[in-house]
């Protein structure tokens, strides 16, 4: 293009390029060439040193990380307190938007001084730093110099739980009722979720209830929330809620379940290019899956256990709901029911033990 525009190439430390003969060209591309390697041989370097940097679990610079002084190793306080906060109540079964607002209600900030959003946040919770993990290129390369702000069994189901591909990850409106969505029609050709609508209209008085999609159950939703309200917290005042098991308080089985998963695909990959017959490959497929099922349930315990420790040893069950908030209060009616509405006969309003099931939840 120069070549073809006629244009003069003055370098910054060299003399003047005359691109007029084939000679003068080739020395133009040898230049190239050269500084070329040069910018390559430097980017090795600075490459080979960061990851250096990284297996010898040394902070590279950069912006100040959250929770951390700007030297990258010291731990400031009052922000680690409020990232424990948001590890510990996502375990409890919040949502990532209520753990976002309950930071931004408790003046937190990121390290940027900004307002943290969901997306910023979930960024925050997934980093192997908090953990005291160096990593290199998004992988984990061993562990750092700095410590971590929480242990890595906690960061491993935090991780585990944001990763979830169940989990819904496109934005939408927070729930604003106590069963939406947690509530589902009992009958067997349906047993759709629940949600709130309004009915009335045309001369009567409007009102909210919860509604089958298919319309096969309606329920008033202020009798039907009080209803299994007082059956949670007559339970809960008669079993108790029993404390946290160390295997709970740590939750080990998210870490297992990722070993299992890739036993699996290691097994796959093995009867594919022959290593394993078809009777081994199945063999070793029950075997995990097995594991696996069991590392599920006992995930699923520990997550229900975490969202009823916020009920554990208060005085007065019915002050202490009232001071949940609504995220709180869904966790714990996960955590302990799966609540079906039976249809009803024709004629017969209101909110009735037998038109309302509710049976232990799995892992409950």
């Amino acid at each position: 293009m120069l070549e073809r525009n006629n244009v003069e190439v003055v370098t910054v430390k060299a003399a003047k390029v005359n691109l007029s003969t084939a000679a003068d060209r080739l020395n133009a591309r040898l230049l190239g060439s050269v500084a070329m390697y040069e910018s390559e041989v430097k980017s090795e370097r600075v490459a080979a040193a960061a990851e250096r940097r990284a297996r010898e679990g040394r902070f590279s610079g950069g912006m100040r990380p959250y929770a951390y002084e700007p030297d990258g190793r010291t731990i400031r306080d009052a922000e680690a307190c409020h990232l424990r906060a948001a590890y510990e109540r996502l375990l409890a079964g919040l949502s990532l938007a209520e753990v976002t607002r309950q930071l931004t209600a408790a003046g937190s900030t990121s390290s940027t001084g900004r307002p943290w959003t969901t997306s910023h946040l979930r960024t925050v919770l997934l980093s192997p730093r908090f953990a005291g993990l160096a990593t290199h290129k998004g992988a984990i390369v061993g562990e750092s110099e700095w410590p971590g702000v929480v242990d890595r069994e906690t960061w491993e189901t935090v991780r585990a739980i944001l990763t979830d591909p169940a989990r819904r990850t496109t934005p939408g409106n927070a729930p604003r009722h106590l069963l939406s969505g947690i509530t589902f029609c009992a009958r067997a050709d349906c047993g759709r979720a629940c949600r709130v609508s309004t009915t009335g209209g045309a001369g009567r008085a409007r009102r909210l209830v919860y509604r089958c999609p298919r319309g096969h159950v309606i329920r008033s939703k202020a009798l039907l929330e009080e209803y299994v309200t007082e059956v949670t917290l007559a339970y809960l005042e008669r079993e108790g809620v029993r404390p946290l098991s160390a295997q709970e308080q740590v939750v080990t089985p998210a870490r297992d379940t990722d070993l299992l998963r890739g036993r699996l695909e290691a097994l796959a990959v093995d009867y594919a290019e022959g290593v394993v017959t078809r009777e081994q490959f199945l063999a070793g497929t029950r075997t995990v899956r097995a594991r696996l099922e069991e590392a599920d349930r006992a995930s699923v315990a520990a997550t229900h256990a975490r969202a009823l420790s916020v009920m554990q040893g208060v005085p007065d069950l019915h002050v202490a709901w009232d001071g949940l908030d609504l995220d709180t209060r869904r966790a714990v009616m996960r955590a302990l029911w799966r609540i079906e509405l039976v249809p009803q006969p024709s004629g017969k309003s209101g909110v009735h033990p037998d038109g309302v099931r509710m049976t232990p939840a799995e892992g409950s």
